[in-house]
């Protein structure tokens, strides 16, 4: 997929707001700016469903 997409690197204040608990998180967030996916660490399958969610967003 070649989709630009912006990158948040939080701070303090952001790690609240989200409620970042495990480095790496993902959010996945809608035009509407609903949350509609959040995913934990780094793997094959977690890239794979990350595909999945933001093609089915499109």
């Amino acid at each position: 997929m070649d989709i630009n997409y912006p990158v948040l690197l939080g701070n303090e204040g952001v790690i609240k707001a989200y409620r970042i608990r495990h480095i790496p998180t993902t959010i996945v967030v809608d035009k509407k700016g609903v949350i509609k996916e959040r995913l934990i660490g780094f793997s094959d399958s977690l890239m794979k469903r990350l595909r999945e969610k933001i093609e089915e967003l499109l």
